[in-house]
Order: C-alpha cells, then structure tokens, then sequence
C-alpha cells in the first residue's frame, strides 16, 4: 500500500504480534465457549467425548452460530485490528481498506470469484484420486465427513430468518473476517517482508487453506487463496477480496436454503459438485477470460498495491525506532 508506515519492529516481531495476539483471542474465544457450552450441557465435563455429537444437531444451530460469531471477533477481527494499529501509522489503510469501490472492478471480480467453483469440485475429485494411502485417505474422508456435520448444523434453515442469521454467520462474516486475516494482516506482512508478491501470495493461500484443517478440500481452498491473493496484491482494495470470499459463500448457503425448502432437509450428497469435463473447460476458459479483463482493467485504474509503502530517508533504519510523525521519520537520516 503506498503510504507513510513507521517500522516501530521488524517483520519477525510484526509476525509474532499478530500471531500472538490470534492465539490469546482463541484461549479467549474458547473461554467463552466453555461458560456458554456449560450452561447449555451442565454435565459438560464428564461427558467432553460425546460433546460434538451432542452439540452437531439441527436443534442447537443457533447455538453454534453464536459459538462461530464468538471465535470470529476474537481469532481473526479483533487480533488483525490491533495488530495493525500496533505496527502501522494507518492501521485501515495498510490493511487494504479503502473507501473507493470501482463497480465494473467488482462485477468481473465476483464473477471470477464464480467461474473459479467448477474448478474447486474438479480439485476436490483430484485430491480423493491422489495415491497417498489406506490412513491418509482415511484422514481426509473424515475431515470432510466432520466438516460437513457443521455444515448442516450451522446451514439448518427452517425460514428467511434462519436463512439471513446463516448468511451472515457462514457469508458476511467470514468473508470480512478471513480476508482481513490471511490478505490483510498475513500476505500484506509477507509481501513487505519477502519483496516477492508470488511467494507471499502462495503461501498466505497455503495457510488460508490449511486453517480450514478440511483435507479434500486443501488444493481447492489453496487455489481460492491464490485467486483471492492475487486479485489483493493487483487492488490493494480489501473490499472486492471481502465481496469476493462472501459472494462466493452466499452462493453455497442459498443453495443450502433452497435444498432444504425444496426438500425439507439437507441430504449431504446434494451439496456434492458433480464433476464434469465439459463443464471444467468452460468455467477454465471463462476464468482465464475473467482473469484477464480483470487484469487490463486494474492496469488502467493504476490502483496502488499492498506492500509498496513509501520508504522515506530513514525508514529502514531509524534512529527512533518509534517515530510516528512524517516529518520526524523523513528528518532522522536525510539525504
């Protein structure tokens, strides 16, 4: 992002903020979850093996949505926000947050973001063909298997406002949150720190996906952390990310929503992708489309890109490591 920063610690100490400030947010987050689950379950903890099978039932969605909006505040929100204030003269605009939107910018953004799902099933198809063993293979039909059991949970929708709670619990707020995260904190940090946005990028996506700790869909999410990061680094704007990532849920939980009003329940097999080459070639050739009316578009906007702060006499090495006033950082070593 092309502005004035003070580099008050270095990109080691910037990354150990912010992971530090994550980590207390979960102990803080499962704090919470303990006080709430234990009203819930008195008998919480002498029965803490069957708790999930008790607490993965259609009858406590609303419950585990406050649990979700609860570890969203304070793992990702929360940690990002004071970290950058922390470490950054301007905390919103080192993180991407702009309050210009470009409405072409965002068409072609989210329709990328869309033409990218076929190609997310075909990966998904590819990782269960993997030759990668009898327990891996186990590992990862059961990652998927528990995934999806929230899923159902979080995604039970018996009217329009169980369908607006769920957008926003599974859509909205991750979309915000996950972006502020993994491109806002994480690959802007790594984009300043390795000065190589394709490193960054990949492995900001590799963590991304990793997080999500589903195994059969690690190559997909990977694929999507690369999209989303690569359409960040080429913006700088957090906006079309958070759009991106939300529109992108919205369609899987208006496909939820739609199943279970049509059918009554959600049977998991219909959430399925059915894979098809066809359909893989044409969504493969609309996302390279996309891809690139995306890029002569930006081009032309000449919009600033994350990690390119402007680096004053004095930056890499100042006197006063504290220095917050741009006068005062441009003074200390002039040319």
């Amino acid at each position: 992002m092309a502005h004035i920063a003070t580099k008050r610690f270095t990109y080691w100490g910037q990354l150990g903020i912010l992971m530090l400030l994550a980590g207390v947010g979960f102990l803080i987050a499962q704090g919470i979850s303990l006080v709430v689950l234990i009203t819930k379950f008195p008998d919480l903890l002498s029965s803490l093996n069957t708790i999930m099978d008790r607490l993965l039932v259609p009858a406590n969605a609303n419950l585990f949505r406050i649990l979700q909006l609860v570890a969203v505040i304070f793992m990702f929100i929360l940690p990002v926000w004071i970290y950058a204030k922390l470490c950054h003269k301007k905390a919103a605009l080192h993180l991407g947050i702009q309050k210009n939107l470009y409405i072409p910018q965002l068409i072609l953004a989210i329709l990328l973001m869309f033409s990218a799902l076929p190609l997310v099933g075909a990966l998904r198809e590819f990782t269960l063909h993997l030759p990668l063993g009898d327990y891996i293979k186990h590992k990862i039909v059961q990652s998927k298997d528990d995934y999806m059991k929230q899923v159902m949970v979080i995604g039970a929708m018996k009217n329009l406002g169980d369908y607006l709670a769920t957008l926003f619990i599974m859509a909205i707020l991750p979309g915000f949150a996950e972006e502020l995260f993994f491109r806002g904190a994480i690959q802007n940090l790594f984009t300043r720190w390795f000065k190589n946005p394709v490193a960054a990028i990949l492995l900001s996506a590799f963590i991304f996906s990793a997080f999500h700790f589903e195994y059969s869909d690690f190559l997909g999410r990977f694929f999507l952390g690369i999209v989303l990061g690569w359409v960040f680094y080429l913006t700088g704007n957090l906006w079309l990310n958070i759009m991106m990532h939300a529109a992108f849920n919205a369609l899987s939980v208006t496909g939820l929503y739609i199943t279970s009003q049509t059918n009554g329940k959600i049977d998991t097999s219909n959430v399925e992708d059915n894979f098809s080459i066809y359909v893989m070639i044409i969504a493969s050739a609309a996302f390279i489309a996309l891809g690139y009316f995306f890029y002569k578009l930006n081009k032309k906007k000449n919009q600033d890109v994350p990690g390119e702060e402007i680096l004053l006499p004095g930056y890499i090495n100042p006197r006063d490591p504290f220095a917050n006033d741009t006068n005062e950082i441009g003074n200390q070593n002039p040319v």
